[in-house]
């Protein structure tokens, strides 16, 4: 099973679900790592690492959002209203800030008249000359959708904790093998 259905995940969903999930940790870790850096150099090293990272993830990322839109989502299981519309909002808050990450890095790099280099393999030349007021909105922006990652995963793997341990009702393995229903 490929696409999902209103029962169950498809093969596209959990492997994009973990590819992206993979890709949100190794983003937060270098530029994390980047900010924290003791030096200016290394801090400016551990950046280009985290540009061609979020380069070379872009196109998995952005699947990740489309597709999630483009499909039916499964029915979960039975709770009360108030966690439904939680689990709700954490979930689109989760792409949200990935679509916010995709377009603000980008342009916070090209805004500031900067090529994305990805590991030395290849060179995204900025569309356009250096602009400083775009440049700080999209940095801005990138910290908001960073910090709104941070939080809604924050509560997501809350959610996953108390479906695993409290609820036990399959939602796991839903995430892990397609065309499982609860």
């Amino acid at each position: 099973m490929l696409t999902n259905t209103r029962q169950a995940y498809g093969w596209l969903t959990i492997a994009l679900h973990w590819l992206a999930a993979a890709a949100v940790i190794a983003m937060l870790y270098t530029g994390f790592n980047a900010d924290w850096a003791a030096d200016r150099e290394t801090q400016r090293a551990l950046m280009r690492v985290h540009i061609a990272t979020g380069a070379s993830v872009f196109l998995v990322l952005m699947l990740r959002v489309v597709a999630d839109y483009l499909q039916p989502r499964p029915v979960g299981p039975e709770q009360p209203k108030p966690l439904m519309l939680l689990a709700s909002l954490v979930h689109h808050a989760l792409l949200i800030g990935i679509l916010v990450q995709i377009v603000s890095g980008p342009l916070a790099v090209f805004s500031g008249g900067r090529a994305i280099d990805v590991f030395g393999a290849f060179s995204i030349p900025s569309p356009m000359a250096r602009n400083e007021g775009l440049h700080e909105a999209a940095e801005l922006a990138h910290a908001i959708g960073r910090w709104t990652i941070i939080g809604a995963l924050v509560l997501h793997l809350l959610g996953v904790a108390k479906h695993v341990i409290v609820d036990r009702d399959g939602v796991m393995r839903r995430m892990l093998i397609a065309g499982k229903t609860l």
